[in-house]
């Protein structure tokens, strides 16, 4: 009785990882690669970040400082399409 149970977990683990490994997307290197180089070569982190420090400075939230940034904010993501 206890064999036939643990052979009976074994066969349900084992269609269990099966499904789990089959069930993945393969990893697609070349989107990922297309990525990094976004990120690594073309990337306006810094130059956004230091725009919305340095420009806007520290803003409250309702104040006109911050109605302004978030205008900024808004304007730069209909630019990249957003």
């Amino acid at each position: 009785m206890k064999s036939s149970r643990l052979i009976l977990l074994v066969v349900l683990a084992v269609f269990a990882l099966n499904s789990f490994v089959l069930g993945q997307e393969p990893i697609r290197w070349e989107a990922i690669q297309k990525i990094r180089e976004e990120g690594f070569q073309r990337s306006q982190v810094m130059e956004t970040l230091s725009y919305l420090t340095d420009v806007y400075g520290p803003r409250l939230a309702g104040s006109p400082e911050y109605n302004e940034a978030a205008e900024w904010a808004k304007s730069r993501l209909e630019e990249y399409g957003m």
